[in-house]
């Protein structure tokens, strides 16, 4: 497997890129057209490469994804990796979007089918409430922009506006190769060095973008829709968040809060009082915003609103145990081990501690650098949680009191 990861600034146009993304899957210059692709890639014996945006570690990342037949596995034992790579080479150097002779028909198609995953994230309603609140929290802030853009965006967006932005994209962007073979590392280099013609980029220096300034007073902010089920965001943030610092603490605060099934809001609002379809909380390690949602009548938003901040109080005060501690180091453990089952997670991984600036080079050394971090320091990154912004989903049918 193989993937190459640029990494884009959150402030730049992110519709053209995740449009870009979409393209690319027409092939480049000398292949031009999905079917030529497809007939490739199954002479290359299945092989298949993809690309995609997202937003990590506050960066605007696409990614190129390749995977084919081993050589060890491959009829005469042929170097397939060096054929997708080429292809790859080429997809990047001259892809075929750029091409004046590019169908606009196609170009029309794939802003239809983006737009189509863009709405398409509103029927889950609860990714929708989350990134609803995320927005209200951010505004203009780069931090709020969606990864694929607006839909106001992609309408607009032009075969030349999207070519001249991927053409500089490539180019300009870092760049982080990264290949899982059973091939020896030095030729894995070796190959890379002979079908990739891309600039080096230089080292790479990790820019973070800085966050505003925490909200003063408590934002709250309603939607209301078709549904039967009201669904409750709750976005914290962490003051004087040092992401060098903090990430391991945060990360582990927000498991014991909401991030496993033994969890603090789990166990006081869905098992004890029944208050909740669901719950649960995430941290995003890169600014130390921490996200609580739920699926719940809303008439009982409140009650709900009021034990998560019950909760938080008493995590910041230190009232949690080592017993407490266990399931999420249990949760920690199980994930870490797992990372070798897949070449896309033990990618993910490698990536995901080169962005976060970490050191750690196995997921044990990862796992034990968790298991070390003091209660002290879990009680200190909640006690330093500001809520900040409360958003809330309504069925339209419900009127529902804010305070």
């Amino acid at each position: 497997m193989l993937k190459l990861v640029f990494f884009g600034d959150l402030r730049g146009p992110l519709a053209a890129r995740a449009l870009a993304a979409y393209l690319l899957r027409h092939g480049h210059g000398k292949m031009k057209g999905m079917d030529r692709v497809s007939r490739f890639m199954q002479d290359q014996f299945g092989a298949s490469v993809g690309s995609f945006v997202t937003k990590s570690f506050g960066q605007h990342v696409m990614v190129l994804r390749g995977s084919t037949i081993a050589a060890d596995y491959a009829p005469g034992k042929s170097d397939r990796l060096g054929h997708v790579l080429g292809y790859v080479s080429e997809l990047l150097s001259d892809p075929f979007l750029a091409r004046k002779d590019f169908d606009i028909e196609d170009f029309d198609r794939e802003k239809r089918n983006l737009l189509r995953a863009i709405a398409s994230q509103t029927d889950n309603k609860g990714q929708y409430a989350n990134q609803q609140m995320v927005r209200a929290m951010f505004g203009d802030h780069p931090f709020g922009r969606p990864a694929f853009g607006l839909p106001e965006e992609v309408a607009s967006l032009t075969p030349e506006g999207v070519a001249a932005e991927l053409t500089q994209f490539v180019a300009e962007s870092p760049l982080f190769i990264y290949a899982i073979s059973p091939r020896k590392t030095s030729e894995i280099k070796k190959i890379l060095k002979a079908k990739l013609t891309l600039k080096s980029r230089g080292e790479w220096v990790s820019k973070t973008l800085k966050s505003p300034p925490i909200r003063k007073r408590l934002q709250r902010v309603s939607e209301r829709e078709n549904l039967t089920q009201g669904r409750l965001a709750m976005g914290y943030r962490v003051e004087k968040y040092n992401r060098r610092n903090d990430a391991y603490g945060a990360v582990l605060a927000d498991m014991l809060l909401g991030g496993v099934s033994s969890s603090k809001l789990f166990r006081e609002v869905r098992e004890k009082r029944s208050l909740a379809y669901s719950i649960g909380s995430g941290m995003d390690a890169s600014n130390g915003v921490c996200a609580v949602s739920a699926g719940v009548d809303v008439t009982n938003v409140e009650e709900v609103v009021k034990i998560v901040r019950a909760q938080v109080r008493a995590l910041a005060k230190g009232r949690f145990s080592d017993d407490d501690l266990q399931p999420v180091y249990a949760t920690l453990r199980k994930h870490f081990s797992s990372l070798s089952d897949s070449p896309d997670s033990m990618i993910n991984f490698h990536m995901g501690q080169m962005l976060g600036g970490r050191k750690d080079k196995t997921a044990s050394s990862l796992f034990d650098r968790y298991t070390s971090v003091k209660k002290s320091k879990i009680a200190n990154i909640m006690e330093r949680m500001r809520l900040d912004t409360i958003f809330t989903l309504s069925p339209k049918e419900v009127a529902h009191e804010e305070s």
